[in-house]
């Protein structure tokens, strides 16, 4: 007897996991009382799959800032309460990546902007909100944060905070 369950939208699939089994693991977007919350989700049956979706979802909260939905270890959310869902999907396919047997840990938020030879940095602020900053001269500093931030509101689905061009949410 087959059940159905809604899990919510599916928003991107590993077909085969190369840490275990081969197995295929999605990633759903519901919503819930407080917004929307992702699912790492996977039809399997293998012996050990809900410790590899859990070590996943603990990936992609450590990989993107997320915050784990209380007594649902593979439910996740955006502290924001904002559905960036390029940016999950992305997170999602970087953790997915990731050996469990290799330790890892968040990544540091910068980048090399290649146009301005220049070390671009971002710092959490709470709430969701990011300040940029460039190393280097003032010339044309502001211009390439400001063009970085256009990048990310664009491809990471955020927000400009208002009035600074330096911030994004």
């Amino acid at each position: 007897m087959s059940l159905t369950t809604d899990l919510g939208r599916r928003i991107e699939l590993v077909s085969m996991d190369p840490h275990f089994h081969n197995i295929s693991i999605a990633l759903y977007r519901q919503g819930d009382s407080k917004g929307t919350v992702f699912l790492v989700h996977s039809y399997s049956g293998k012996q050990g799959t809900q410790r590899r979706l859990e070590f996943v979802a603990q990936a992609m909260a450590i990989l993107g800032g997320m915050e784990p939905v209380a007594r649902e270890p593979q439910k996740l959310r955006f502290p924001c309460q904002v559905d960036h869902q390029l940016a999950c999907r992305r997170v999602f396919l970087e953790a997915c990546k990731l050996d469990p047997n290799v330790p890892f840990e968040a990544r540091p938020l910068n980048l090399l902007d290649k146009k301005s030879n220049r070390t671009i940095t971002l710092v959490h602020q709470g709430k969701g909100i990011y300040h940029l900053s460039a190393d280097g001269a003032e010339e044309e500093k502001a211009n390439r944060i400001s063009a970085v931030a256009g990048g990310l509101i664009k491809l990471g689905q955020m927000q400009m905070v208002e009035p600074a061009s330096d911030r994004v949410a």
